[in-house]
C-alpha cells in the first residue's frame, strides 16, 4: 500500500478562458472541480493505475466530505481527520490562447492540537502496511511544518521508502528528515539551494549539492525541459515528452505517484523513473487536476528516454 499525507487539502474548480485579462468579466468553459493537494493527488493516480492507496491527512466541511468521497469513488482508501473550517477552494484558470496557469488559493482549515495528535496516531496505526510513503504540500497556518519531519523520521525507523514532494518550510524542515527521495520543482530546487536553475545541467549541480548535503534522492521536475535524478550512485536526464498540454496542474504529482509504486514494488530505478515521467506526462493532456489513465500511462512508457550521466 502507498500511504500518502496531505495536510492541507484542497479541491480545484478549474476555469477554461481564451486568455486572461484584467478589469472584465470572462466567461468560461464548463467548470471542471477536482480533489486536489498533493497527497491527495499522488493517492488518485496511484489509485488509477491500480495499486492499493491510503490517503491521510485533514478535510473540514462539505469541500471536505466530497473530496473523500471522490478519492472513494476512484478506487482510493481514506482516513481523514476532520478538522474545523473547510477544505479550501482553489481557483484555477486555464488561458487557452496565451497558455496561461494561473491559482488563486486561500487558507480555510483550522487546526487543534488534538486534530494533529490524532493525524499521528492514524499514521502509526498504519504504518505497518505501507511500502511507501508520500508527504505532499504545505502545512496550514495552525500546524508546525515540524509535524511532517516528525512523520518522516518514523517511515523511516521502519525502514518504509519516504517520497517529499512539499514547499515552503515543509519542504526545508521535511528534506533533514532524510527522506529516500524528494521530488521538488525548479522553483523549490531554488529554495533549497539558494541558486538560480535556468538549465538542465544547472538543476543536476544543485541536485548533486542536496544529495551530498542531506543523504537523499533527487528527482527534478523541469517542465518542458523534462527533468534530472541523482543518487549517491550516479545521475541520469530524463528527456520531455511532447504531448498536448491542457491542465499542467499535478503532473508533478503524477511523477510522484509513479516513482512510489516503483518504490512500493521493489522496481529497478529506472523503471520507476519511466512510469513516473509517463505519469506526469500523461495527466497534462487531461483537464481535471493530476487525471489521468492507466491506458494513458502504459503508452507513453516505450516513449520515456532516460540517460544515465
Amino acid at each position: 500500500m502507498i500511504l500518502t499525507v496531505t495536510l492541507n487539502t484542497a479541491v480545484d474548480r478549474i476555469f477554461r478562458i481564451a486568455r486572461l485579462e484584467p478589469n472584465r468579466t470572462l466567461r468560461s468553459q464548463p467548470v471542471v472541480i477536482s480533489p486536489a493537494g498533493k497527497g491527495v493527488c499522488a493517492s488518485l493516480v496511484a489509485a488509477t493505475l491500480g495499486y492499493p492507496t491510503l490517503a491521510l491527512g485533514f478535510i473540514a466541511g462539505a469541500s471536505g466530505q466530497w473530496l473523500a468521497a471522490q478519492l472513494r469513488q476512484r478506487g482510493a482508501h481514506t482516513a481523514f481527520v476532520e478538522v474545523e473550517g473547510e477544505t479550501r477552494w482553489n481557483i484555477v484558470i486555464l488561458g487557452e490562447e496565451d497558455h496561461t496557469h494561473t491559482t488563486l488559493t486561500a487558507e480555510a482549515l483550522r487546526v487543534r492540537p488534538e486534530h494533529v495528535q490524532a493525524l499521528r496516531q492514524h499514521f502509526a496505526d498504519h504504518l505497518d502496511e505501507a511500502r511507501c510513503v508520500v508527504f505532499g504540500g504545505s502545512a496550514p497556518a495552525d500546524v508546525s511544518p515540524a509535524v511532517i519531519a516528525d512523520l518522516i523520521a518514523a517511515a523511516r525507523a521502519h525502514k518504509v521508502p519516504v517520497v517529499l514532494d512539499a514547499s515552503g518550510e515543509v519542504l526545508r524542515q521535511g528534506i533533514r528528515a532524510a527522506p529516500t527521495w524528494v521530488k521538488p520543482n525548479r522553483e523549490e530546487l531554488e529554495l533549497l539551494s539558494a541558486t538560480p536553475v535556468r538549465s538542465p545541467d544547472e538543476a543536476l549541480r544543485a541536485a548533486h549539492a542536496l544529495q551530498r548535503q542531506f543523504g537523499c534522492n533527487v528527482l527534478a521536475s523541469l517542465g518542458e525541459q523534462g527533468a534530472v535524478a541523482v543518487t549517491a550512485a550516479g545521475a541520469w536526464r530524463i528527456a520531455p515528452l511532447r504531448v498536448p498540454v491542457v491542465n499542467p496542474a499535478g503532473a508533478g504529482d503524477a511523477m510522484v505517484a509513479g516513482l512510489a509504486l516503483g518504490l512500493a514494488q521493489g522496481w529497478a530505478l529506472e523503471e520507476s523513473l519511466r512510469w513516473a515521467t509517463a505519469a506526469a506526462s500523461a495527466t497534462v493532456s487531461f483537464l481535471g487536476t493530476a487525471e489521468l489513465t492507466r491506458e494513458a500511462v502504459l503508452a507513453l512508457l516505450p516513449q520515456v528516454q532516460i540517460s544515465p550521466l
